[in-house]
């Protein structure tokens, strides 16, 4: 009991000690999120590249029909890269999560 107690500890301890996510140079700007609901002038970074890119309000979930969808060049912050999905604001003032695949840095 004791072994097994100490052995959670343990790997409880390293879990808590990691060092915390660092955004790597090079990588995608963020907004940052205190703007969020706020007016926001830019810049607008990114591209929605596809036509009708689905987006969801409440979170990336596909468990119910999309909210919307943005068109073809669309120009949109980003807030949170999660993976498969990113948080986005567009410049018509939706903030919702899309397909990171769908989104293109504007050059």
């Amino acid at each position: 009991m004791c072994r097994g107690l100490c052995t959670i500890s343990v790997l409880f301890l390293f879990a808590a000690c990691s060092s915390p996510r660092v955004q790597k140079e090079g990588s995608p700007p963020l907004l940052d999120p205190s703007v969020l609901g706020k007016p926001f002038r830019g810049p607008y970074p990114f591209v929605v590249a596809f036509p009708e890119t689905v987006y969801y309000l409440t979170g990336p979930q596909q468990a119910r029909p999309p909210d919307g969808s943005f068109q073809n060049g669309t120009r949109v912050a980003l807030v949170l890269n999660a993976g498969s999905y990113s948080l986005v604001t567009s410049e018509s003032g939706v903030t919702a999560y899309v397909s990171s695949g769908s989104l293109q840095l504007i050059e």
